[in-house]
């Protein structure tokens, strides 16, 4: 339960530092920031490592850079398998968001500054994804305690 909340706070937090935009123009229109991206992404990585926790894996492992460290397509690929799609269903275009944005956070370029381009999702998708995950996964992980 620890896990997810962190996870829920981290998602919180980019919400209320950067709120998403209202509309396509909003969009076009508001600047980058790199810190609700770093918030968001951890906190999608938290939310998975608790629904795996709650299937019995253990942190060791969850934490492990050979078995998964910060690597959000290794915990999905994890998480489909354990059945995260019993509390979320996710589509082939979020798991896309998902594989996107990890090209950047595994490799730490969202704390560390490296010029250069980076590819990005697209905010309000990516903050409409979270929210799905940890509101998808907050029954489960509330009944699993």
């Amino acid at each position: 339960m620890g896990m997810w909340r962190w996870g829920k706070d981290f998602i919180e937090s980019a919400l209320k530092i950067h709120p998403p935009p209202k509309n396509d123009i909003e969009e076009l229109r508001q600047r980058v920031s790199i810190t609700a991206y770093y918030l968001l992404a951890h906190g999608i990585e938290l939310q998975m490592k608790a629904f795996l926790l709650s299937k019995g894996y253990q942190l060791k492992d969850l934490r492990s850079y050979k078995k998964f460290g910060h690597n959000l397509d290794a915990l999905m690929d994890e998480a489909i398998g354990s059945m995260i799609g019993d509390c979320v269903a996710l589509s082939e275009y979020e798991r896309g968001i998902i594989s996107l944005l990890n090209r950047t956070y595994k490799e730490k370029e969202l704390e560390y500054f490296l010029s250069g381009y980076k590819s990005l999702p697209n905010y309000s998708e990516l903050c409409n994804l979270a929210n799905k995950i940890s509101n998808g996964l907050s029954g489960y992980i509330r009944k699993t305690v």
